[in-house]
């Protein structure tokens, strides 16, 4: 059986430099250069990089198909009101089709081939970066290897990611022991005909990568010196803004190695392995990666992840403290707004985020209490991606963040190793951790988690209370072999391909 390929050969030009008000993702010059040109210095990569990070952040990624778009609809977090089809956004993009599980439609088709092509397009341009890279001589970039083996590094880990994410909506979960090849897994620029390869092996070549690529990047992300302290850049004072709280530390006077937050930093590195691990179901493996993380940010003094208090919150609804990784949409606000008003608004889905009888346990939890709102509609909506609803420090930092990874999956993985061994009490304590930075009192768990499947539920309604409207809820579901709707059929919990991704 021979595959045929859709060839995605990118020219990686520039252009258009971003408008965010801040400059740490600028791709340079303004007007376009070719590839040859892009290349000569060692700014170029620096440039090229930028542009995978600007289209990560993209409709057909996680500017609102892996977040909030495709990935909370197969979730099944919007209501009925979004299910009928009359808000445009549904009905026009194709959610509505994807909601009810039919892949088939017009408008679903194109959707799915968007979310692929982009993919595919971005790892191109990874591994375009990749191939020029390895050949090039330390003393060509301005920080010399450190920074050579940062940027190889960022463009290895972004490489897996795409991939990861590629596996998660185009292939049986792991846990189901799928057989048969079902995505390629593209290492070279230009990428003609890869293999396409099982679950198995594409977790190998995503696990291959990230370990390479945390390698490379650590070193920046952990050294220290009398002059510089890059690991304080982690720092969430730093990590998402340039602003210096801390004046007596060194900062760089460079804005490329500033905002690690926005970029594939070693923590991130570390929690995305972490997670292809446990999709893998290899739990002491990931358990081992996710106390990595959480052990980096345990000291006081280069504390780097916490939870966000309630106190910040209306200000900072990304909770921005306890992200690793996010992404950046100078028009965040805009492109959600337009989605979230009058008839077109994405209302939630009341089985779950009903104000009366829901998923949180806890009034004082305050996910449920400050970042969901019932509008005069009775309609309950998320305030994600809203505009904060007081002002302080971080209002306008937060304004463009796509969270992509938390500290709260650490523990969740941490969890899942425990509930593996059966030792419940400790996965109810892991749970707990998050509850609590969440402001629920403590122990209001202890006794419902005796099993396996009490466990799983729990985490999956944890997921719901944590992960509303990021893009993690579906991923969830079917890591642990479960469907977010009992209509849903194990055929639907993956997309087909293409229609230009054929099989001779």
């Amino acid at each position: 059986m021979k595959r045929v390929y859709s060839i995605y050969i990118v020219l990686l030009v520039v252009g258009l430099s971003l408008t965010s008000c801040e400059n740490w993702l600028d791709v340079q010059p303004a007007d376009t250069v070719t590839e040859e040109d892009l290349f000569k210095e060692g700014t170029g990569y620096r440039n090229a990089l930028n542009g995978v990070y600007r289209d990560l952040s993209s409709t057909s990624l996680f500017g609102r198909e892996l977040t909030w778009g495709v990935a909370e609809a197969l979730a099944q977090s919007y209501g009925d009101s979004y299910n009928t089809g009359n808000s445009p956004f549904a009905s026009d993009l194709g959610h509505s089709d994807i909601i009810k599980y039919d892949y088939t439609t017009d408008q679903a088709k194109k959707l799915i081939s968007s979310i692929w092509s982009k993919a595919y397009n971005v790892i191109a341009n990874c591994n375009n970066i990749i191939g020029r890279i390895e050949k090039e001589p330390d003393g060509k970039f301005k920080g010399g290897k450190l920074e050579r083996e940062l940027i190889l590094g960022e463009a290895l880990a972004a490489r897996a990611f795409l991939h990861f994410e590629m596996l998660v909506y185009f292939a049986p979960a792991p846990v189901t022991n799928p057989s048969g090849n079902w995505i390629p897994y593209y290492e070279k620029f230009p990428q003609i005909g890869a293999e396409y390869r099982t679950v198995e092996g594409i977790l190998e070549l995503v696990t291959r990568d990230l370990k390479r690529a945390q390698s490379l990047v650590g070193p920046f992300d952990t050294f220290v010196s009398d002059d510089e302290n890059h690991r304080m850049w982690l720092h969430p004072d730093y990590r998402f803004s340039s602003s210096a709280k801390f004046p007596s530390i060194p900062q760089t006077t460079d804005g490329f190695y500033a905002y690690r937050g926005y970029r594939m930093n070693y923590l991130a590195i570390t929690a995305i392995l972490a997670r292809a691990y446990s999709y893998g179901g290899q739990y002491d493996l990931a358990a081992a990666e996710a106390q990595k993380v959480i052990d980096f940010s345990c000291s006081e003094m280069y504390k780097a992840l916490s939870y966000t208090p309630e106190s910040k919150v209306k200000g900072n609804f990304k909770m921005s403290d306890d992200l690793i990784f996010a992404l950046s949409d100078s028009q965040l606000l805009d492109h959600y707004k337009t989605f979230n008003s009058g008839k077109t608004k994405l209302t939630l889905n009341m089985d779950y985020y009903d104000p009366y009888y829901n998923i949180f346990d806890a009034e004082s939890d305050y996910r449920g209490k400050l970042l969901l709102t019932e509008d005069a509609d009775w309609d309950v909506i998320g305030l994600r991606y809203t505009a904060p609803k007081t002002s302080n420090e971080y209002t306008t930092i937060v304004a463009d963040i796509l969270p992509v990874v938390r500290l709260s999956e650490m523990h969740y993985i941490l969890a899942e190793e425990c509930a593996d061994r059966n030792s419940f009490g400790e996965a109810t304590a892991m749970l707990d951790q998050v509850r609590v930075g969440r402001g629920c009192p403590s122990g209001l768990l202890d006794g419902a988690i005796r099993d396996k499947e009490s466990f799983v539920e729990e985490l999956l309604n944890e997921t719901r209370r944590e992960f509303l409207e990021e893009g993690l809820i579906f991923f969830y579901y079917k890591k642990m072999g479960k469907r977010p709707s009992a209509s849903m059929t194990e055929e639907q919990l993956y997309f087909p391909l293409p229609d230009n991704e054929t099989v001779n």
